[in-house]
């Protein structure tokens, strides 16, 4: 086990379609670290609910996750409206945002969807898309998962590349000198050291982005992983 380093992770959208080797993964990576940030966006109430959620092959992460001091954070895809106390089946912290200190940094973290009003920027509440993509078959959810990926990818990577900018422009007006922001929510990974900015990115499709902090500051980590 890595000694004195925190895991932060977001976006990881375990859904209704078992991905064994991603599980794997998982329980490899979470078994790493003595304390763990989950920063939202860990499972898709689009895919499936959350009573469904605690009942599927996932919950072989929980005693894992439960067992590494885990603070999880809403996103919006898993909305603290959409669950109920039994979040704490794999999480021993939860709440909207997370200062974190460790070494000479203090670490501002939360998921990204919410503005500074407190009130969610994401368009992605639609009961119509919950109803499509919970009732399809299997198969059927894969191609339109991969048909919004391609989406994202060509037609909203200047709206994304925006948003991580404007987390910048927030850290760099708002957070104090050794402040330092950390969203995920773009699934864009990116380390900005002079904006005093980073985002985790996500975990899917055989690819892993997360932060790693310890007394020295904050990396970046991105590998890849069997599909």
């Amino acid at each position: 086990m890595v000694d004195k380093e925190i895991l932060i992770v977001s976006d990881i959208h375990l859904g209704r379609v078992f991905n064994e080797k991603k599980f794997h993964y998982l329980c490899k990576l979470f078994s790493s670290f003595e304390r763990i940030v989950i920063n939202g966006d860990f499972w898709c109430y689009y895919s499936f609910n959350f009573d469904s959620f605690l009942n599927s092959e996932w919950k072989g992460l929980f005693p894992i996750l439960k067992s590494r001091n885990t603070t999880y954070i809403y996103g919006n895809h898993d909305l603290d409206t959409w669950m109920d106390t039994r979040v704490y089946t794999f999480c021993n912290l939860l709440d909207e945002k997370l200062f974190l200190e460790m070494g000479s940094k203090r670490y501002l973290i939360e998921h990204g969807h919410m503005d500074k009003d407190g009130k969610n920027q994401s368009e992605d509440n639609n009961k119509l898309r919950f109803m499509i993509e919970r009732y399809i078959n299997p198969f059927q959810y894969v191609i339109i998962q991969n048909v919004q990926d391609v989406r994202k990818n060509v037609l909203s990577k200047a709206k994304i590349y925006s948003m991580n900018n404007s987390y910048k422009k927030y850290a760099k007006e708002n957070l104090l000198q050794h402040d330092i922001y950390i969203t995920g929510h773009t699934h864009l990974p990116e380390i900005d050291v002079e904006n005093k900015y980073l985002n985790s990115g996500y975990i899917g499709k055989g690819f892993a982005s997360y932060i790693v902090i310890n007394s020295d500051g904050p990396s970046l980590k991105n590998e890849k992983y069997s599909k």
